[in-house]
């Protein structure tokens, strides 16, 4: 993959998760793994598209169906591209806002790896807790 193709594969990514996260399911590798940091419920590696799928329905509930991500900027190299979100969600008549990093590793037109950052962490482990 040229980097801008792997560019384009991560904003299809993202459009598509926002519309029906399902649809992502033929984006991932059959061995992709997601790291999601955090000292929250769902934090942790997640394996295969099965296991994304999983977290994804997690994540809606963690967040009640809440949470959006807004893309900044997506950058791409060989290997690796890397999208700058802005992060909202709405828990307990609470609204937050807060920076996340997203890191894919593509292969073959898929993603192989995606590392999940936020830059609040403390925020989100708050947020959703354990």
């Amino acid at each position: 993959m040229t980097p801008a193709q792997r560019a384009e594969l991560v904003r299809r990514y993202f459009e598509t998760v926002h519309r029906n996260p399902a649809e992502t399911f033929d984006l991932y590798a059959s061995e992709a793994v997601l790291h999601y940091s955090g000292r929250h419920r769902l934090s942790g590696d997640h394996r295969g598209p099965a296991g994304v799928m999983k977290l994804f329905e997690r994540s809606r509930q963690a967040f009640g169906g809440s949470q959006r991500l807004v893309v900044h900027e997506v950058l791409a190299g060989e290997d690796h591209a890397v999208a700058l979100l802005t992060a909202s969600a709405t828990l307990a008549g609470r609204e937050v806002t807060w920076n996340r990093v997203v890191v894919f590793h593509t292969a073959a037109g898929r993603i192989t790896e995606q590392w999940i950052v936020d830059g609040d962490q403390q925020l989100v482990d708050d947020l959703i807790g354990t």
